[in-house]
């Protein structure tokens, strides 16, 4: 940048939505802050440069449904046939997922646990389905702390929470 004489604007983009990970991030040289899952509206100011630096809360997951057809669409800019392609892969992948935890319960595999339920735990949050990213925390967390003991009924809820959402995609669509 001091060669260049112009500045670089870098956006952190992470998953911490505590409150003071903006604060740190600002500190390290970080332009602004945006907490997945990604709001493309809130993406975009951010990029135009016209965020007032609100707080990651709006980012968080949200209501009692079985997840947010308003709040989804408009994180896709309102766009139904973006949204239907985001659907269409996260149906795709979320089965071979699933057989990716149950080989980790098997295999007693703590990291593998972890990392793939933080994955679907990511994917669902674009959805705002709240029921479903609870499910797949609880295994993330099994994972991180290496605790089998409850997996198998941890796993049920996410498999009957994913079936939901499933559903809820079927009507919709």
């Amino acid at each position: 940048e001091k060669k260049a004489g112009s500045h670089i604007q870098i956006i952190a983009m992470t998953a911490h939505a505590l409150k003071g990970d903006r604060e740190k991030c600002i500190e390290a040289g970080m332009d602004d802050y945006i907490t997945k899952p990604i709001k493309m509206e809130k993406l975009f100011e951010i990029v135009e440069g016209k965020s007032a630096g609100a707080p990651a809360e709006e980012n968080k997951i949200n209501g009692n449904n079985v997840f947010s057809i308003e709040k989804t669409l408009k994180q896709v800019g309102g766009d139904k046939e973006v949204l239907k392609e985001v659907i269409d892969i996260f149906r795709q992948e979320y089965p071979k997922q699933l057989n990716d935890i149950q080989q980790a319960l098997k295999g007693k595999d703590a990291e593998v646990l972890r990392r793939v339920a933080h994955t679907i735990k990511g994917a669902v949050g674009n959805f705002k389905a709240k029921a479903t990213w609870d499910a797949a925390l609880a295994l993330e967390n099994m994972g991180k702390n290496g605790d089998f003991s409850n997996a198998a009924e941890a796993l049920n809820v996410l498999e009957a929470e994913l079936k939901r959402l499933d559903k809820e995609f079927d009507r919709m669509l």
